[in-house]
């Protein structure tokens, strides 16, 4: 399998809004370059849009990887052949080529880990055990005492 960064993508306000696209979309942009997401994904083609050609390829899977604090890396959340199901806001894009597995895209690649820098999708760790704060400590004794009750 082969992975293509499209970049991070983050949430910005248009000056003008790009293309054909109305003013009350929710707008992304490239953070590397500024590129803005409809106009990355998408041309006018006679006053009607349609998605750009290199982003066409129905085999190739289009994913979205967003930062999760609790696994301390980037977790795969869609996983589609259509670009245009994705909303990037504060995500990593990228496109995989050659998956031939049985298993459905989303299947396959939905909850994995997706390193950037590398270019890698590894598979999730559990998450580290969390510790209940003291109100949860004290609600769960309280439960406790009323569940080892007798009617």
């Amino acid at each position: 399998m082969k992975i293509i960064n499209h970049g991070r993508w983050v949430p910005y306000k248009p000056s003008k809004p790009p293309g054909i696209f109305p003013a009350w979309v929710s707008y992304f942009r490239r953070e590397s370059d500024d590129q803005d997401w409809y106009d990355y994904i998408y041309r006018e083609e006679g006053g009607r849009v349609a998605v750009r050609d290199f982003l066409k390829d129905a085999v190739s899977i289009k994913c979205a990887a967003i930062f999760h604090p609790v696994f301390d890396d980037y977790i795969i959340g869609p996983a589609v052949t259509d670009i245009t199901m994705i909303c990037p806001i504060n995500q990593y894009v990228f496109e995989v080529t050659g998956y031939t597995g049985s298993d459905t895209p989303q299947d396959y690649f939905g909850g994995r880990v997706f390193d950037p820098g590398a270019l890698k999708i590894k598979h999730r760790p559990e998450p580290p055990p969390q510790e209940a704060g003291p109100e949860m400590t004290e609600l769960l004794k309280r439960i406790e005492a009323l569940e080892g009750r007798k009617p």
